[in-house]
Formats: structure tokens, sequence, C-alpha cells
């Protein structure tokens, strides 16, 4: 074996020999986190001269797993699922669950959870908390859940492994971009919806109650757009010929995530009128004033 304190690079570990008392001595191995990357083997080698022992060798085993728990951004209308992640376990060991009260979470709140320990294969397990949508009332932003769990092959002096994650609860929100603009130009609005973790799965766009893409001719382009960062942006570019008039525009969504189908939000496209014509006028006397007429 090599000596790890002579041998070994940085400054990785740390011997403590102990101190003799009541017939008994226990040395110790402190070994730092960049070492402790892989399962290892240590051998501790004692000399006892009233025992006639020289480098008499035992060797002390030491397993490492991982632990996977990473924060979460969910919705609140449907059950969420926490999932903590364990690898390289060498038997399988219990998951405890801890809330944001920092209380264990009992198998029995059927009401506001439900923990599945998962199935131990080859090392590996995943243990989920399911949080209830009930729960969800008595939760804010930001709070704080927790994994445990310690070795089942050396439960006496194996350490607990805790992770955390923050648990970020989003809300639903539609936002509609108005607009008010020269009459007979092109332009386009949009409704702006957050709160979503996923693509929408429906878009309609109406006006007076009637999709847009029926109506006649070619004077609407509507745009789903694309999910991202908890946002997604619709567009609906209305063209010039149907920009003629006030009108009152819908953007209904469908968000099986959020349990809403058909979720309306007006958005109003006012127009005004802008006339200014050409005029021929004579340079030896004050003209009246060029002006635009007030909005119409």
């Amino acid at each position: 074996g090599t000596d790890v304190i002579r041998t070994l690079s940085g400054s990785n570990y740390v011997v403590s020999a102990g101190t003799y008392s009541f017939n008994t001595q226990t040395t110790t191995l402190t070994v730092k986190a960049a070492a402790n990357t892989a399962d290892s083997a240590y051998t501790c080698a004692i000399t006892s001269n009233e025992w006639l022992q020289a480098n008499k060798e035992s060797t002390v085993t030491l397993n490492v797993f991982s632990v996977a728990f990473e924060d979460r951004t969910v919705t609140t209308a449907t059950d969420q699922n926490l999932v903590c992640t364990i690898s390289g376990l060498s038997q399988n060991t219990p998951v405890t669950w801890i809330g944001p009260d920092t209380n264990e979470i009992s198998d029995s709140d059927t009401n506001n959870y439900v923990i599945d320990q998962g199935n131990y294969v080859f090392g590996s397990k995943a243990s989920t908390l399911t949080i209830k949508t009930a729960k969800f009332a008595s939760l804010s932003s930001g709070n704080v859940f927790k994994c445990k769990l310690k070795s089942a092959l050396y439960p006496t002096d194996s350490p607990e492994a805790v992770k955390d994650m923050s648990l970020i609860l989003l809300s639903l929100d539609v936002l509609p971009i108005n607009k008010e603009v020269d009459a007979g130009t092109e332009t386009t609005i949009s409704c702006v919806i957050t709160g979503i973790t996923k693509q929408l799965d429906s878009i309609v766009w109406r006006k007076a109650g009637t999709d847009v893409t029926s109506l006649s001719g070619s004077n609407y382009v509507v745009s789903a757009g694309t999910y991202g960062s908890n946002s997604q942006t619709t567009t609906l570019t209305v063209k010039a010929a149907a920009t003629s008039a006030d009108s009152r525009y819908t953007c209904s969504i469908t968000s099986n995530e959020w349990l809403e189908t058909n979720k309306q939000t007006n958005v109003i496209l006012n127009v005004f009128a802008v006339e200014f014509v050409d005029r021929s006028v004579s340079k030896k006397v004050d003209q009246s004033p060029l002006h635009a007429p007030p909005y119409s």
C-alpha cells in the first residue's frame, strides 16, 4: 500500500494516531472531499512492541454514493413530483423526506403527500415525493424540501447524506399587448403567457368569437410562439386591409398543466386616421397653417 501522508498528492488526508486510554486507542484518517470520489480500501498498519506486532494491517472500507436533488419550478394546479436520485449504494436504504417546516414527512400524511421509495437496482434508486395539489395552498415559493439517507451497509459509523432543493411556485398570467395604429397599417398584437413549464397545448385567436383563420382573405397570420424560460408569446399579425376600424381580438389558450381550456384574454387594436394632402401655394402672402386633423 501507499503511505497517504508522505506519498499521495495534495492535502487530502489527515492522520491522527489517537490517544491511549483505558486499554484502547483509536486512530483516524480524515479523507478530504477531493479524494472522496470513488469506493476505496484503506489499510491501518500498527506496531505494538508489547504484543510483538510490527506493521499489523487491517483493511478499512470507504464506499461512496451520490445523491442528485435539483431545484424545481412547478405549476400548482396539479400534483407535482420531487425526485431524489441515488447511485452507487452498496445496499438498499430508505430515503427520509423533510418538509419546509424541517419535520420529517410521514407516509401517513396522504392528504398532502405520497412517498414512493423506488426500486433498488444495481446500486441505484429514485425515491419520489408527490406533493398533492391541496398542499400548495400552504406552501410558498422558495420553500426548501430535503431528502435524507445513510448507508445500510455501515449504518453505525456512516454520516447522513442530506440534500436540499428549492421549490419555485409559478402562477399563470396572460398579458395582452394592446396597440393603436394608423388605419390601413399592418401591425402585430400579442399575448404574453407566463407561469408555464412547457409549450401551451393550443392557441386560437378570435375576432367577435370567430377564429381569425376562418375569416375571408389572408388578412391574419397567427404564430403560437415558442416556449422558453416559463413563458410563451403568441402573436397575431393583422394585415393592412383589416386595420380599418377599432377591433377587439381574443387570444384563447389551453394549458393542460394548469387545467385551463379556452382561457380567453381580450387584446385591443384601435386605429386612427391621418390626412395630410399636398398644397399648392403662392410665395407672396402668409399661408394658413398646415396641420393634420385630430384623431378620429
